[in-house]
């Protein structure tokens, strides 16, 4: 039976990228950054399907989902963040899944806060829809750090399932 690895025409992007130094064929920093700007809207609806996702099956429908996008001179940044309430005594981070574009790196790259870094090569929904594994695999490496910091009881969509005393406890 064959490895299939879904991103292998990601990965040869990434390759000619480097071998280049361009961002899908774009050299100057400005045209690089419009197809940062592309490649964030285009995964938009796959962060935020996945966030859904979480809220429904975790957050009891609790979460909030924001979207910063952040351009200067020397990076560009898309920022997803799902946030839930919890109880006040706590400080919970949000899950979040970046987007980052240093000026000196060939192209961007998928991260959150907790794992790895992921080549983006994002000019299409094909291509969009193609990153929900890594987006799926740098939330859940979001959220095994929540649950490891704060335990169970955090997620009030599964704290809920055991009884309603357990969200308080």
């Amino acid at each position: 039976m064959a490895l299939s690895l879904p991103r292998i025409a990601d990965l040869l992007r990434h390759l000619e990228d480097l071998r280049t130094d361009t961002y899908e064929g774009a050299t100057a920093w400005p045209d690089r950054v419009r197809r940062f700007e592309l490649a964030a809207g285009l995964l938009n609806p796959v962060v935020s399907s996945c966030f859904g996702h979480v809220d429904r099956e975790l957050l009891d429908g609790t979460g909030r989902i924001r979207r910063e996008l952040r351009i200067v001179d020397s990076a560009a940044v898309a920022r997803w963040q799902l946030s839930w309430p919890v109880p006040a005594e706590r400080e919970l981070p949000p899950v979040q899944v970046l987007l980052k574009f240093p000026r000196s790196s060939p192209h961007p790259h998928l991260t959150g806060t907790t794992i790895g870094s992921w080549p983006v090569q994002v000019t299409s929904a094909e291509d969009a829809h193609r990153q929900s594994a890594v987006v799926s695999t740098v939330i859940e490496a979001e959220l095994n750090k929540r649950i490891w910091d704060f335990g169970w009881r955090a997620f009030p969509g599964y704290a809920r399932r055991f009884s309603p005393s357990a969200v308080r406890g």
